[in-house]
């Protein structure tokens, strides 16, 4: 049975393999944040025209659903969802790869703190979100799930697809029930905020006011691991936006207003996307991420008190404690990680 299961799964690579890039990237697309977000709206709207009882309903439900609140959806199918193979075939499109640096025990939480934001964090959610690059493997028995903003389970559809692969909302009573459980959660630390920071050859991370995590970490008990991604910033472009611009202006009102911010990207692709299969239009611009090698490092724990309400002193400890090992982390890893020819090592700045 194991070599008829090996056997199948190597030909059907050698079969992916030999599809067309165009015929690839379409597949692929299926899976893009920035695609799922505009059909989803598209199939709501469709929804409104044609159902708008079920519309009604559905978006009811949207607002009453508490499954953002306790990390996703708990049935047996979330494990099946995190193996799909398109995910393994995402990793290989990139490439992304896992580098583990130190054991991490499975009888006990961590508060993973992934670095930087990039423009969606596509890292976080293909890395930890599903077993594309082997974190099951790695890391057994550690159960983790990446939170986000809670504006991300507003979107209609969308927010489906997020809870089934294990995600939730980055509340803090969210982070402590899961932690309470003896479940792992992963926090992009950065934010929205960050994402403006995201431009290539660039590692702006937005931490020295960020200790949330910190506290929450001290609250529960639970060790802190830092996580950086080489490559992230790669995989879209943004236009030029300069703190003091009308565009930054523009988004850091958004952000002020609405809890998230609209960054001015782009990847590759073109609209529609069956244009170019049909051998109209050209992949220039678009909403796939750019095929950029990722290299996402896992630091070594960093084991914290129990203690239910820590003091101001002791989260700046701490904080430092997280700052120096991340750090270190950068100046370990970052000749390790493979580049473009040309390309530049992105400098670490923290504000």
């Amino acid at each position: 049975m194991g070599t008829m299961s090996k056997r199948s799964t190597s030909d059907f690579w050698r079969l992916w393999n030999q599809l067309p890039p165009n015929i690839q990237l379409i597949c692929l697309s299926s899976v893009s944040p920035g695609v799922q977000i505009i059909v989803s709206f598209c199939v709501f709207l469709g929804l409104i025209w044609y159902y708008p009882v079920l519309a009604m309903a559905y978006s009811a439900w949207i607002f009453y659903d508490d499954s953002p609140s306790r990390g996703g959806w708990r049935w047996r199918g979330v494990e099946f969802l995190r193996n799909l193979w398109i995910w393994r075939a995402v990793g290989d499109y990139f490439p992304a790869r896992l580098l583990k640096t130190s054991e991490l025990r499975p009888d006990r939480p961590y508060v993973f703190g992934y670095h930087p934001h990039g423009i969606m964090s596509l890292g976080a959610l293909l890395n930890f979100g599903t077993n594309a690059t082997g974190f099951r493997h790695k890391f057994p028995g550690v159960d983790v799930h990446v939170l986000g903003a809670k504006a991300l389970f507003r979107l209609p559809f969308f927010r489906e697809w997020l809870l089934a692969h294990g995600g939730g909302s980055v509340g803090r009573s969210t982070c402590e029930l899961l932690l309470s459980r003896g479940e792992s959660i992963m926090i992009v630390v950065g934010g929205a905020r960050e994402s403006l920071e995201a431009h290539p050859e660039t590692m702006v991370l937005t931490i020295i006011e960020r200790k949330g995590f910190v506290r929450v970490a001290l609250r529960s008990g639970a060790a802190l691991v830092p996580v950086l991604s080489f490559g992230e910033n790669e995989i879209f472009a943004q236009l030029p936006n300069p703190k003091g611009s009308r565009l930054r202006r523009l988004q850091d009102g958004i952000l002020r207003w609405f809890g998230y911010t609209l960054p001015s990207f782009w990847g590759l692709g073109s609209f529609p996307l069956l244009c170019p299969a049909l051998g109209i239009g050209s992949f220039q611009y678009g909403l796939i991420p750019y095929r950029r090698p990722m290299t996402v490092v896992v630091g070594e724990p960093i084991d914290v008190p129990h203690v239910l309400d820590p003091s101001p002193e002791l989260v700046d400890e701490y904080h430092a404690k997280y700052l120096g090992a991340l750090q270190r982390m950068y100046e370990e890893s970052k000749m390790s990680t493979p580049r473009r020819p040309g390309e530049d090592i992105p400098h670490l700045s923290l504000i």
